[in-house]
């Protein structure tokens, strides 16, 4: 029943903080949807969610997640799944009570300004690599449309930290930008944490720099003047250098 799967998915993801819980529930909100009571309810990091609904174990995430947990995926669920990856869409299951219910899929809307500020970064010789728990397919077709080559997908969110760490041991100087609870480690690591102002409190907190507007077109603006600010400062000792001598 369709109006029991909006129903059940609705009110699970209505606890939820992640990005792709609250874009369904935005969705589902116009569709008048019955709000269930969610007992128990628990994140299980980087694949789904979980509480219990009129007594019974109800389960939202990854395909991955509920193979997991047990649950028998049908054999056209598995060929959607597949289908909806290779289209660059994030794939939801949900089941109640150890049977699979439906599925839905959220599409990342890219934002207007990613791929001028990713070619404005490259064109000042940074190298821009994406880190990201989606599928690989997925996380493949983002990269290519916004042109970033090093795609690091399917990664957990405590192991965005690691990435950005091996990153840092192979020489490089690392900024990260990043807006979610998921990103708040990675930024802690990175040499420079940059959170987008529209973002998590816990992103916001473990940043240096906090862009105030949404947009990632402050990225290039504060590297640029901190650039600036560098140069002038270099400037300001030379010529106090130079009037001491004198």
């Amino acid at each position: 029943d369709k109006s029991f799967f909006f129903s059940i998915l609705y009110s699970l993801e209505s606890q939820s903080e992640h990005h792709i819980g609250q874009t369904i529930v935005s969705y589902l909100s116009t569709h008048n949807v019955k709000t269930l009571h969610v007992d128990a309810f628990e994140a299980v990091s980087g694949f789904g969610i979980h509480g219990i609904i009129d007594g019974k174990l109800t389960q939202t995430g990854s395909l991955k997640y509920l193979e997991k947990e047990g649950i028998e995926i049908p054999e056209k669920a598995m060929k959607c799944d597949e289908k909806y990856k290779m289209q660059g869409n994030t794939v939801v299951h949900t089941a109640y009570d150890s049977q699979w219910l439906g599925l839905i899929t959220v599409s990342d809307k890219i934002r207007v300004e990613t791929e001028q500020v990713i070619y404005d970064l490259q064109k000042r010789n940074f190298e821009t690599w994406m880190i990201t728990g989606d599928h690989a397919k997925t996380a493949e077709i983002v990269g290519s449309t916004i042109g970033i080559k090093n795609i690091m997908s399917e990664i957990l969110p405590e192991d965005k930290s690691k990435k950005v760490n091996e990153l840092r041991n192979q020489g490089k100087i690392v900024a990260m930008v990043g807006d979610g609870i998921n990103d708040a480690p990675a930024l802690t690591r990175a040499d420079l944490g940059i959170a987008i102002g529209s973002g998590t409190d816990v992103a916001i907190e473990s940043a240096q720099i906090v862009l105030m507007k949404n947009s990632l077109v402050g990225v290039v603006t504060a590297i640029e003047l901190s650039r600036a600010t560098l140069r002038n400062i270099k400037q300001n000792l030379f010529w106090a250098f130079a009037y001491n001598s004198a």
